[in-house]
Order: structure tokens, then sequence, then C-alpha cells
């Protein structure tokens, strides 16, 4: 891993005269570099096949009001993903599950899962300040 406190080491090491230390801390440096190359790369065809995968699907909004990707010629579909996001810059933040529940990791909506169709308790703020007392 490539890091600041490497390229000080580096600096230190010439600075002090000791060249075949050096020269060590620089080949490892070297080899730090080549490594973040190869994983851009591999990142960089991730994304391309990221896109591929959705230029060939359609997003829809399921009967549960979440965002779902249909792929053609196939009842396949990936998702949920938050339908918030999706509206806001049309990007797909799959939605992780909580309890029966999803949550958002982006926006942290929260969305009822399926079979849940039971009405939520709102918790309202007890304010001693606020109690009726009876005359």
């Amino acid at each position: 891993m490539i890091t600041n406190a490497a390229f000080s080491e580096l600096r230190h090491l010439l600075d002090s005269n000791r060249p075949e230390e050096a020269k060590e801390a620089l080949r490892s440096l070297q080899a730090g570099y080549f490594s973040l190359l190869d994983e851009i790369d591999h990142l960089h065809l991730r994304i391309t096949s990221f896109e591929d995968l959705l230029c060939l699907s359609k997003v829809q909004r399921g009967d549960d009001g979440l965002i779902w990707l249909f792929m053609p010629d196939s009842m396949e579909k990936a998702g949920p993903f938050c339908p918030l996001c999706h509206d806001t810059d049309k990007s797909l933040i799959h939605l992780e599950k909580n309890g029966d529940d999803w949550l958002c990791p982006s926006c942290h909506a929260q969305y009822q899962g399926e079979g849940n169709s039971r009405k939520k308790a709102a918790l309202l703020p007890f304010d001693k300040a606020t109690r009726i007392t009876a005359p």
C-alpha cells in the first residue's frame, strides 16, 4: 500500500545518505504503484460491465413502490433499489435488509418490507413541562 509515510521515509533515507535502503523503499513504492494500476484496470472493467448491464435492463417501479431492474428476455429482476435516490439523481442504491424492512445505506430512508402492511406507531416526544394536571 502506498502511503504518505512511505514517501516521507524515502526522503529521510535519501537525506541520511542511505542509498541502498532508499532503493529498497523505492522498489516497494514501485510495487505498490503497479498493484494500484492493476486494481484500477479491474475496477474499470467492472464499471464497464455494470454499464452494459444497465443499458440492457429496464428500470421499473414495483407495486411495492421500490425500484427494480428487469432483464430483457428473462423474468429475472434485480433489486430492490432506493426510490428516493433514484428519483433524486437516477442512482441505483441497493437497499439493505433491516429486519422486515428495507434501509437505504445512502440516504437512510426506510421502506416497509413485503407482507408488512401494518402501520408503525409514531413516537411522540414526552415533555414533562407540558403535562396536563387535573384541576
